[in-house]
């Protein structure tokens, strides 16, 4: 991201009811620098990468958080109590974020979001 270039979703991670560690972790996930083996992999260095949930796929963010079954399990859980689509990438969860409720409703989805992405 250039300098200068409002992201949106900026204010929404780094609030004041989120600790900094998680908001961390989820500002890393949007920003594809989060140390996955695909990660590491692409900085030229030659590993053998395999999710560590499920031991069947390659290590990477858009397999841990939105296609291993672990993950699938989470998103399924969210859904349960927010009624919603598939979260298939990070725009689907800003969007979610960002929908429809009030300030403490975007809140508590604010909440369940950041904290789901750490337990994964």
């Amino acid at each position: 991201m250039k300098p200068g270039i409002s992201c949106g979703w900026g204010k929404l991670i780094w609030s004041s009811f989120i600790p900094p560690s998680k908001s961390l972790i989820l500002w890393k996930v949007f920003h594809g620098r989060l140390p996955t083996n695909q990660h590491i992999q692409n900085k030229g260095l030659h590993i053998c990468s395999m999710c560590t949930l499920c031991e069947k796929h390659e290590e990477s963010i858009p397999h841990l958080f939105f296609e291993c079954f672990n993950a699938l399990g989470i998103w399924s859980w969210v859904r349960e109590i927010f009624p919603t689509s598939h979260f298939s990438n990070k725009d689907d969860l800003l969007s979610f974020i960002k929908s429809d409720g009030s300030p403490l409703v975007k809140l508590i989805k604010l909440v369940v979001i950041t904290f789901s992405i750490w337990m994964i």
